[in-house]
């Protein structure tokens, strides 16, 4: 049984508070976000980064960064001013688990971020380095950490499974689930279905495959992982013609 964990830790994002230049938007429109300060900013060497530009003045500039490997729909969102404010961010619609960037993951490596991805992308482009990157969700600003629990089966049949235990003592925020399956032939699809202590419809968070990669994600129910103290068992399975990876995320607060 594995136990890979990869923990985050959200700072409240109070230097960017005021968001120069009138960007306040980004606190209603924005979801899980990364965040830095940059020391030296080039607007004309940083656009050059970008695939759209949805806004640009002499103090700013929006618009969405393509991330390698991924199609359209997973490109980044990237504000930058000249104060030096960088924030890299998926819309408040969009599930937390679509910052995991799976297609540059390596079993029993850290985990990376797409949006990580799309700040240093834009800071190449001004020959600057990325300083130190911080997390945050708009839409859980008294969120204190995000837990991250990674799982995979390498191209095995069977099932593969995990546990969880969330102290009574925390106050969690959400929840999600996040499958990239990976197919190694070209004559066949990768299955998987995940579920929660015991293979019943109720329990099932997802079933299906692909024949290529496929990326999903959604909520877990409370009444799946309970905050009481008790072990839950994740289940997933996997064929013997692909890779099944499995994530768990956690966004909450320690002691409340």
């Amino acid at each position: 049984m594995k136990r890979i964990s990869i923990l985050l830790v959200l700072v409240a994002l109070v230097a960017i508070a005021p968001f120069a230049q009138g960007a306040s938007f980004i606190e209603e429109e924005a979801g899980i976000s990364a965040f830095a300060k940059l020391s030296t900013v080039d607007l004309d060497g940083a656009a050059t980064a970008y695939k759209t530009i949805e806004r640009r003045t002499n103090d700013y500039i929006i618009g969405s960064v393509a991330i390698d490997d991924y199609p359209e729909s997973d490109d980044v969102h990237v504000y930058l001013d000249v104060s030096g404010d960088i924030i890299a961010y998926y819309r408040n619609t969009e599930d937390l688990c679509k910052m995991l960037d799976w297609r540059h993951y390596t079993a029993g490596q850290p985990m990376g971020s797409k949006l990580e991805w799309a700040l240093n992308k834009v800071c190449q482009a001004m020959s600057v380095s990325l300083p130190e990157v911080k997390t945050y969700d708009f839409r859980y600003p008294e969120a204190q950490q995000i837990k991250i629990i990674v799982d995979e089966r390498l191209r095995a049949s069977g099932t593969e499974e995990f546990t969880i235990k969330i102290p009574s003592s925390y106050s969690v925020h959400k929840i999600e689930w996040c499958q990239y399956i990976v197919d190694r032939t070209s004559y066949t699809s990768t299955n998987t279905k995940l579920y929660v202590d015991e293979d019943l419809p109720e329990n099932q968070l997802y079933s299906g495959g692909t024949g290529g990669w496929l990326i999903v994600s959604g909520e877990v129910p409370s009444s799946l992982i309970s905050t009481d103290d008790s072990y839950h068992t994740v289940y997933f399975t996997g064929d013997g013609d692909g890779d099944v990876y499995t994530a768990i995320v956690i966004v909450y607060t320690e002691g409340q």
